[in-house]
């Protein structure tokens, strides 16, 4: 079994979010050691939903409950609050012969550009970086690692960026390696910057 972290608990979530039709994740009545009653909220679930989360949550937290909510498209609408514009990613390439990745984000009706030679998953998700910081939202972390499943297609992409307490995790999957990088990258970003909004200004 895992740790019992709090950043454990954030892996929990990550994978929860991935689950088909979950649209929200929440936690209550956390336990250091080995419990915390999970709230999965879902649109149009598979069959097997509560199964599956109940079995990712016990592999974290041993005692760990599962409730899942099942709501209707116009709740789900209703229960996202307006937020303000999003980076959205408008590219993510990667040329094999020429081992460049390319990135294209925009904001608003700007848009900012990314380029890195470090091949479909590491490059791309630093060309990302780059694109976010062409955008004037750089990161005051570093990536520290992109990791995705070894021999399966498709599978989810990891992006960790900076250490410690300043690390931010994010997790995609998308059509290709190269997008699913770079949405795995805009995942921890958006953490980050939501994390900031969160805090008090002095």
């Amino acid at each position: 079994m895992k740790p019992a972290s709090v950043a454990s608990l954030d892996d929990l979530e990550l994978e929860l979010r991935l689950l088909p039709g979950v649209i929200h994740v929440g936690f209550a009545s956390v336990d250091e050691d080995r419990s915390v009653d999970v709230v999965v909220v879902a649109l149009q679930p598979e069959s097997d939903l509560s199964a599956t989360a109940e079995k990712l949550a016990r592999s974290y937290r041993t005692a760990a409950t599962v409730e899942i909510l099942v709501v209707g498209e116009a709740a789900a609408a209703s229960a996202e609050p307006p937020s303000r514009e999003r980076v959205r990613l408008v590219t993510a390439r990667y040329d094999p012969m020429g081992t460049e990745s390319e990135v294209t984000l925009s904001l608003e009706e700007r848009a900012g550009v990314g380029r890195s030679a470090d091949g479909p998953l590491i490059g791309t998700a630093a060309a990302t970086l780059e694109a976010l910081s062409a955008l004037g939202l750089p990161l005051p972390v570093q990536l520290v690692s992109v990791s995705t499943q070894s021999g399966v297609t498709n599978s989810p992409v990891r992006v960790i960026i900076g250490e410690g307490d300043d690390a931010w995790v994010g997790i995609a999957r998308g059509g290709s390696d190269p997008e699913s990088a770079s949405r795995a990258t805009l995942d921890a970003f958006n953490r980050f910057a939501g994390h900031k909004r969160a805090q008090p200004v002095s």
